[in-house]
């Protein structure tokens, strides 16, 4: 038999090994529960309050999870590729779609704005906005299921993504593989985007974990960067069967 103490009665996570005969030691002045273990019966649960929890697993949602691409929309008003480029490097979309995933402003104000200042761009600009959800595509049913397979076998799995929140709203009935995680952030709800690094802050608060106690899994190079510097453990996506490989050398899944 192992004997564990417990002062104050802590969890078992904070129970002690005696490693002396009971009669040998000077007990401190405190409320005692002593509590007799049969190395046999120790059950896999209190094995691991023992010893470590089992990493975070963070999942981008938009790339990785669901496809999602501006270039659905306008391939259906522009006529190729080339001249969608040029139509989005005039507006500087990216840099201005950074902003509306922060979501401090509604989208509708952010798209008037941006109209204002190419009026005539203003039809392809408004479109955006209006046809917003073409811009998603077909949900990654391979990683899904590696999500699936992770919760399932009790791994804390999450997602942290860059979404406007007045447009993502709608689409939580559709996304079902949310049910598969323990929390998600959005961009929007938080006013931070990635890769800055208050949003991976903001987050880490949210689900109480330190870095190193996390692996992030996104398919943009930039937020990988940002989160490597901050001690993730990380995966860049590519696609389902990458991912599982490079879960299983990290020894998950």
């Amino acid at each position: 038999m192992e004997i564990f103490v417990s002062i104050d009665g802590g969890s078992p996570g904070d129970w002690h090994r005696l490693v002396a005969p009971v009669q040998s030691i000077c007990w401190p002045k405190l409320p005692l529960l002593v509590i007799e273990v049969d190395v046999a019966v120790k059950s896999s649960e209190y094995r691991e309050n023992m010893t470590c929890r089992k990493p975070a697993v963070i999942f981008d949602i938009g790339g990785g999870l669901v496809d999602w691409n501006v270039f659905y929309i306008y391939r259906k008003l522009l006529p190729c590729d080339q001249e969608i480029e040029v139509f989005l490097r005039e507006i500087d979309f990216y840099r201005w779609n950074e902003e509306m995933q922060r979501g401090i402003k509604p989208f509708s104000q952010g798209v008037t704005e941006l109209a204002a200042m190419h009026p005539l761009l203003k039809d392809l600009i408004f479109a955006f906005h209006l046809r917003w959800y073409e811009a998603v595509g077909e949900i990654n049913a391979g990683t899904v299921e590696i999500l699936r397979e992770l919760y399932q076998k009790g791994y804390p799995t999450f997602g942290l993504s860059n979404w406007p929140m007045e447009k993502f709203t709608p689409l939580k009935k559709r996304f079902d593989f949310l049910q598969f995680m323990w929390d998600y952030m959005i961009s929007g709800e938080v006013h931070q985007i990635k890769p800055e690094k208050e949003i991976f802050i903001t987050f880490l608060n949210r689900i109480q974990r330190k870095p190193q106690e996390c692996i992030f899994i996104d398919d943009v190079k930039s937020n990988i960067l940002v989160a490597d510097e901050m001690g993730f453990r990380t995966i860049l996506f590519s696609d389902p069967i990458d991912l599982r490989l490079k879960l299983g050398l990290l020894g998950i899944c």
